[in-house]
């Protein structure tokens, strides 16, 4: 173990999803063709559409950090999809937050409800990072 790594990196096991993908990937490159279903992973590739959405937006230099609560613009067409396909009225300068992934959203969640002894309940199966 890294001596720099905290004690508690020794207690936590590598999750099943991720020996999944990792005897997927060997099996692929011994020439099996394998149909991903362990990881958030499609079998598709992505749209041309983003992909010359995201060219156009390189070349038209949207290259630095945003806001830490993530694009205004990408902001304000979620709440709008929430008002006009779920009718949530939600203020999108306040009260909206663009993460990384779920499991960012689901630690900021715990980080912003919760204080030092509560408890929680977790069922089990559960995602191991949750």
């Amino acid at each position: 173990m890294n001596r720099f790594a905290a004690g508690r990196m020794r207690r936590i096991e590598q999750s099943g999803i991720r020996r999944m993908l990792e005897k997927a990937m060997a099996l692929e490159r011994s020439g099996r063709e394998v149909i991903h279903m362990e990881i958030g992973r499609t079998d598709f590739d992505t749209p041309a559409v983003i992909k010359e959405a995201a060219k156009r937006a390189l070349d038209e230099g949207f290259v630095h950090y945003t806001s830490s609560m993530g694009m205004l613009e990408l902001r304000q067409a979620i709440a709008k999809k929430l008002w006009e396909e779920n009718g949530i009225e939600v203020n999108p300068e306040k009260e909206i937050l663009v993460t990384a992934g779920a499991s960012e959203a689901v630690m900021i969640t715990i980080l912003t409800v919760l204080e030092p002894g509560d408890e929680i309940l977790i069922p089990e199966p559960m995602y191991l990072f949750y």
